[in-house]
């Protein structure tokens, strides 16, 4: 029988097929789709591109002015930058989409694991006690 170890903890195999599974069920639906051409369509953008790089620049710039030279003034002027950046990245639909269907399946997933969280606990409080 296989068992994974996930943070200390052996599951199962019969749990981890089922947990396999599901991830493929979510894996064919209309958001996750969406979700990869969006992120599809954002790699190959090259102003976004262009955009995302230039604020992994600028964050780097800030943990160097914050942590290497001490300089809040250079740290708020940078995350001004980074602002400017973040706005101009929002301008484009495509951006706005995958970041909402981000929120999307990460909700989605969350949902999972309360059904899963309240169907567990509802199983554990009905079942007698072993005294």
């Amino acid at each position: 029988m296989e068992e994974v170890r996930s943070r200390d903890v052996l599951i199962a195999s019969p749990i981890v097929a089922l947990a396999k599974e599901l991830a493929d069920l979510l894996a064919q639906t209309e958001e996750v789709r969406v979700f990869r051409e969006a992120e599809r369509v954002i790699a190959a953008h090259k102003d976004i591109q262009a955009i995302i790089a230039q604020m992994k620049k600028k964050q780097k710039e800030i943990v160097a002015f914050e942590q290497t030279f001490s300089n809040p003034k250079m740290v708020e002027k940078i995350e001004s930058e980074m602002a400017d950046l973040e706005q101009q990245l929002q301008a484009f639909p495509i951006v706005t989409q995958f970041q909402q269907m981000q929120v999307d399946l990460n909700h989605t997933l969350q949902t999972i694991v309360n059904i899963i969280h309240e169907t567990l606990s509802q199983k554990i409080a009905l079942e007698p006690r072993d005294k």
